[in-house]
């Protein structure tokens, strides 16, 4: 499996009253359920009295009535589909019979199993070797109890074995065998054998063989009509190609096949394949282009569906639903996620979006079609068989809209927690943009905690306030809830007068709140997150609980206490652990300083799996080798920094990793969560960058205002830079020296929880908006758009869009950017011959030749002799995130602006 799960473990300072008595069970929980409308499906264990082994596939016989289940270790059985039966017959052992067998990991009936007998088996020998992965055929005898006789193989096919192996077989309409291979190497690095867009071997590829030649003494014949068959180099075998791991694939009513690719940092996807279908790996990871050295021999072509890993982490491919139950799913394809248990539905025609139809405790391992036309699924880690059937509860549970509903407090105002909630303390607090946290854990049961296991109905707390006054002040709850089967997030909104807070829709909210400065009191706006946003963070590759594991644990005695008073075993205290340290921390070396912040702050998306765009590693654990830090160009922009590398040794100015969690402005990160900058952390990563260098041949002294803006914030972080340096700077129309250095550094912008229906609502300034939308330091759409005579082409032209959209139209397609793009403003991808690769919007197109405009006023033509592939990317041209750094007023007024636009 493909999952790399990184459990660091146990908590912080526990804060004990009774340090000898067992811990007190939470009864009082009423954190039950989701405040959204349940799933419209479940899923239903069927022949309960049966468990397997780590099985991986599973179908129904085509002629008895009987199911076949393949295990991983080889072995296979036979279930009956009726009654409830109490044993399985085992039908063939490779272990026992026959050696090597690694990995046994797919099987097919022949389309003539009725009279022939065929099954055929893929599986893994070994690793690394070049026939290590094979197809075989085997002759079953079909009664009085069916067997598979193992002396009756023949071997048809072998490819390299080793990490992703595929192994999924279909038969298709057309009576042919068709196959998946993977690339046949570990996670990572990605695709190391660089074989994803090569055509010369049976690597990442789904192949398609005749097992019925006219030539008996020939394995297999390939399809005069296989689409490589006639290209040089070419293995004819190849059917498409381009993937990753592709994982189970079923055949849609119109013949195409529906795969499951499992990703590598980014996406999952599901892709719907044709003859000569290219699925881009590893040239791209879904939407993602990840390795711009690969050359594709044939255009690439988007998946029908991408999750990105807040959702998904090992797809599985699926079946189309023909059944009765769940009459809306009919004949759309049906797909799991191993990792989430997570089950879609996409039309058949995948023009669709992905719908999330159940919410399962699941290993999802494979989904099957079963003889009353239902479809099943299995579960690897459990080992049964499960049924997809309507929800049979279709309304919401009572979850608790008010934090005093929750049962975390006995007195909610005074922050009292309940019996079975305990306080805890962290070694290094993450950054909330200044405010204050309070953490409690909430365990049901009286039992010790394991690592990265909890039992169901666990929650953490977390609240916010805004520090350093003498009133309590709290700002908002955060949640973090297992369930027994996922960890869902929540956040409560404190109302003015501190007594209780409402819980947040799931989109986020925002809203105005006064923090202390030296100066008085000032206005900000404060940003809820949306719960999706929280999970990007809570994830499996972090372990979900961020805070509360033994690298957070500020003393050993501290863990002493855990165990005295029954919350951890004993045995745990003799674990190691990499010990963080909060940035204030002087007694700490530089580097530690700045790891353990950049491991709370930034590692939880940063590490392998964890979703991140960029595949530089924060983790503390993780070696200095392997961070993927040090002198490398960035590939998200270089903000105007001159030969820029990520981390430039002894240089924060050339750094850009010092530039985003400096800026206020554009290219801040984190993405999601706080958005001030925090000027300790900046602190500490500053002098780790500048400990690390500088090497003889690169001292250079800061060119650009933006390497002086830096320059200058390394000189005075944490403060403030003095107004007479930084005023030359800010005559600059540089809109990034701007968010470095601008004196108005806590501006009130919108973050990215928009208040949505508060802006339809509100009245801006059409003329104040037509300012901001040509300024240079706004949000730059002046820089794609033309409105009159003014501005850029890229983009359309805005001179009458509010003839065309409505206020609310104009407002999502800003917000969300990606979800409507016209046909002509797409983005094309486009590689020409000579290895070149041009991005941008086709303005025309002949037989001949296209007009490609790759920035504004940009435009080439190209001869089609030229280009090697156009490839039509997913998203849009035009950023997301364009309001987030605005504040409330500014982004009414430049929808009033639009709105005006007739």
């Amino acid at each position: 499996m493909k999952r790399v799960l990184h459990f660091l473990f146990l908590t912080g300072l526990i804060v004990l009253s009774h340090a000898h008595a067992a811990r007190p069970a939470w009864s009082s929980s009423r954190v039950v359920g989701s405040p959204e409308p349940p799933p419209p499906a479940q899923v239903e264990r069927v022949f309960p009295r049966i468990t397997f082994s780590s099985p991986v596939e599973l179908i129904h016989d085509p002629v008895l009535p009987l199911w076949w289940i393949a295990q991983v270790n080889g072995q296979m059985f036979t279930l009956s589909d009726s009654g409830n039966p109490t044993n399985a017959t085992r039908v063939l052992d490779f272990p026992g019979l026959k050696k090597p067998c690694n990995q046994l990991l797919g099987f097919a009936f022949d389309p003539g199993y009725a009279t022939n007998h065929f099954v055929y088996l893929a599986y893994v020998t070994a690793d690394a070797t070049p026939d290590g992965s094979r197809i075989s055929r085997f002759s079953s005898v079909p009664s009085p109890t069916p067997s598979i006789d193992p002396g009756s193989e023949r071997v048809l096919i072998t490819w390299r074995g080793g990490g992703h192996n595929g192994c999924a077989l279909r038969f298709g309409p057309d009576g042919f065998l068709y196959a998946s291979t993977g690339d046949g190497s570990s996670p990572e690095p990605p695709d190391a054998l660089k074989t994803g867009q090569n055509l010369d071997d049976l690597l990442s590829v789904i192949f398609r063989i005749d097992v019925h030649p006219k030539d008996p003494s020939q394995p297999y014949r390939v399809p005069d009509d296989n689409p490589f068959v006639r290209r040089a180099g070419a293995r004819p075998e190849i059917w498409a190609y381009g993937f990753r791991n592709p994982w189970r694939m079923d055949f849609a009513p119109d013949g195409s096949l529906w795969v499951g690719d499992v990703g590598w940092e980014l996406w999952e996807t599901i892709h719907r394949v044709t003859a000569g279908y290219n699925g881009g790996w590893s040239r791209m990871e879904g939407p993602q282009n990840i390795n711009a050295d690969q050359h594709p021999p044939t255009p690439i072509q988007p998946p029908v569906a991408a999750h990105p890993h807040s959702e998904a982490a090992s797809i599985t491919g699926g079946v189309f639903h023909r059944g009765r139950a769940l009459p809306k799913a009919r004949n759309h394809f049906v797909y799991g996620d191993w990792e989430t248990g997570k089950i879609w539905i996409l039309n058949a025609t995948g023009t669709s979006t992905p719908i999330e139809i159940a919410d399962t405790p699941l290993r999802i391992i494979a989904f099957a079609n079963g003889a009353d036309s239902e479809t099943y699924l299995l579960d690897y880690q459990g080992g049964g068989i499960h049924r997809l059937i309507d929800n049979p509860h279709p309304q919401s549970t009572d979850f608790p809209r008010r934090l005093s509903q929750t049962g975390l407090f006995s007195d909610t105002a005074s922050a009292q927690p309940a019996p079975g909630v305990v306080a805890y303390e962290v070694a290094a607090p993450r950054w909330h943009d200044g405010a204050s946290a309070q953490r409690w854990i909430a365990v049901p049961g009286d039992a010790p905690i394991t690592p990265g296991s909890y039992p169901a109905g666990t929650v953490f707390a977390k609240t916010l306030s805004v520090p350093g006054t003498s009133q309590r002040r709290p700002i908002e709850t955060q949640l973090l809830h297992f369930t027994g089967q996922d960890w869902r997030a929540y956040s409560y909104r404190w109302n003015s007068n501190a007594t209780d807070a409402d819980l947040v829709p799931a989109a986020g909210d925002s809203s105005e709140i006064s923090f202390p400065t030296s100066s008085g009191l000032e206005r900000r706006r404060w940003s809820f997150s949306a719960r999706s946003d929280c999970l990007r963070c809570h994830n499996s590759w972090s372990g979900f609980a961020l805070g509360f594991n033994l690298a957070q644990l500020q003393q050993s005695r501290s863990a002493q206490r855990l165990a005295e008073a029954q919350w951890i075993p004993a045995a745990y205290l003799t674990n190691t652990f990499t010990r963080l340290v909060p940035t204030t921390d002087n007694h700490a070396t530089v580097e530690a300083r700045a790891r353990s912040w950049l491991h709370v702050n930034c590692a939880p998306c940063h590490r392998f799996g964890a979703g991140a765009a960029v595949a530089a590693r924060f983790g503390i654990d993780e070696s200095p080798d392997n961070l993927r830090l040090f002198n490398l160009p960035p590939s998200r922009g270089t903000f105007g920094i001159t030969d820029a590398r990520l981390i430039a040794p002894g240089h924060p100015e050339r750094s850009v990793l010092f530039h985003r969690i400096a800026t206020h402005g554009n290219g801040h990160m984190p993405p999601v969560g706080p958005r001030q900058p925090d000027p300790q952390g900046a602190r500490a990563v500053a002098d780790w960058i500048r400990s690390l260098g500088p090497t003889p041949t690169d001292s250079k002294a800061p060119a650009t205002d933006v390497e002086k803006a830096l320059a200058l914030l390394d000189q005075h972080l944490p403060g403030h830079p003095p107004a007479d340096a930084t005023r030359p700077l800010l005559a600059s129309s540089d809109a990034t020296v701007r968010g470095l250095l601008s004196p108005d550094l806590l501006r009130n912008t919108l973050g990215s929880a928009l208040p949505m229906e508060r802006l339809l609502a509100s009245q801006g300034d059409p003329i104040r908006g037509r300012r901001l939308f040509l300024a240079a330091d706004g949000p730059g759409c002046a820089q794609c758009h033309r409105v009159a005579n003014s501005g850029l082409e890229y983009g359309p032209d805005l001179s009458h869009i509010g003839s065309l959209r409505n206020r609310a139209a104009l407002l999502e397609s800003i917000a969300a950017p990606a979800a409507v793009v016209a046909p002509e403003h797409r983005l094309h991808q486009i590689e020409l011959a000579d290895g070149e690769f041009i991005t941008g919007i086709v303005v025309s197109s002949s037989p001949d030749a296209l007009q490609i405009r790759s920035a504004p006023g940009v435009t080439r033509t190209l001869t089609r002799s030229s280009i090697r592939q156009d490839v039509l990317l997913s998203g849009s041209a035009m950023p997301e995130g364009l309001l987030a750094n605005l504040t409330f007023d500014e982004a009414a007024d430049l929808l009033a602006f639009l709105e005006q636009l007739k």
